[in-house]
């Protein structure tokens, strides 16, 4: 069954940059794609609807998708589309995000940033460099990127992003980002013990990543084309970088689900991701899935 997209719009660059690229998964999965108006408050003027169709048709002109649908909903933006996601039984919802920084998006608010965290579907995430890559990267992307560590959350995003490599006829790229961390190991006194050998740990890491990328690989089932990378860096560098250089069309990374001002106080992969990646990011939390039901 071709899946359906929801994707949120608000007459915003950022909103249009999703739009486009929720238009180009459509197109390429044969899905359905569902923009969505939400307007605020209970009960929303005639003259609210009427510029919601006036966003429709400009969206419209500037995705030519056929086959597209409208919603108009009203109430909080995060919750509305969640619940509207539920209605639809959509595999995915994508929505833009204004690029500003983590801390700054916790304590004004955002729709990207509370999506994840109301909704049971796996949200796409445009940040705003990768809404103007929009048009080149639905003609010429060539992979999922699927950041993988020791979590559970890391897991439930491999299956989606397993799924999701599948739907759109594309390679999957593992990647999984270590830092060799050299405040863990006491620096010994002159004299009193050898001097640690860096690069024996960091070469002790680098096969730790290797090994679990190589269990990774097992988990994904079926003909999936699967390639892996381990990296060296902070892992939302690493993941923004490796889906530059393979032009992937999304990121997939999993998220714990924490609050939002907690997540920007103590750092997230996901949450910088979807600030600033020239990418997609397609952020999933815990009991999201491609398919609910399942």
């Amino acid at each position: 069954m071709a899946p359906t997209i929801v994707c949120g719009i608000d007459g915003s660059e950022a909103s249009l940059g999703a739009a486009k690229v929720a238009a180009g998964l459509a197109d390429r999965s044969g899905g359905t794609l569902v923009l969505a108006h939400v307007l605020s408050g209970a009960f929303p003027y005639p003259r609210s609807y009427g510029e919601s169709d006036s966003l429709f048709a400009q969206v419209e002109s500037r995705t030519a998708t056929a086959g597209t649908r409208y919603r108009v909903l009203y109430g909080a933006p995060a919750a509305a589309l969640a619940d509207f996601a539920i209605e639809e039984d959509a595999a995915l919802l994508v929505v833009g995000s204004r690029g500003r920084g983590a801390l700054k998006a916790a304590l004004l608010g955002s729709v990207s940033s509370a999506l994840p965290r109301t909704a049971n579907r796996p949200v796409v995430i445009v940040p705003r460099e990768a809404g103007r890559r929009a048009d080149l990267l639905m003609g010429a992307y060539s992979c999922v990127v699927c950041g993988v560590d020791r979590s559970d959350e890391a897991r439930g995003a491999l299956r989606v992003a397993a799924e999701l490599a599948m739907a759109v006829g594309v390679e999957l790229v593992l990647v999984h980002a270590f830092q060799p961390d050299s405040a863990s190991a006491a620096i010994p006194a002159p004299g009193a013990a050898p001097p640690i050998d860096y690069e024996a740990l960091e070469a002790r890491r680098r096969e730790a990543g290797e090994s679990l990328l190589e269990a990774a690989v097992g988990d994904v089932t079926g003909a999936l084309p699967v390639r892996t990378l381990v990296a060296r860096g902070d892992a939302a560098s690493a993941l923004d970088r490796a889906a530059r250089d393979d032009r992937a069309v999304l990121i997939v990374v999993g998220t714990c689900g924490r609050g939002r001002l907690v997540s920007a106080l103590l750092g997230s992969t996901s949450t910088r991701l979807a600030a600033f990646a020239a990418t997609p990011v397609t952020v999933v939390s815990p009991g999201a899935a491609l398919d609910p039901s399942s």
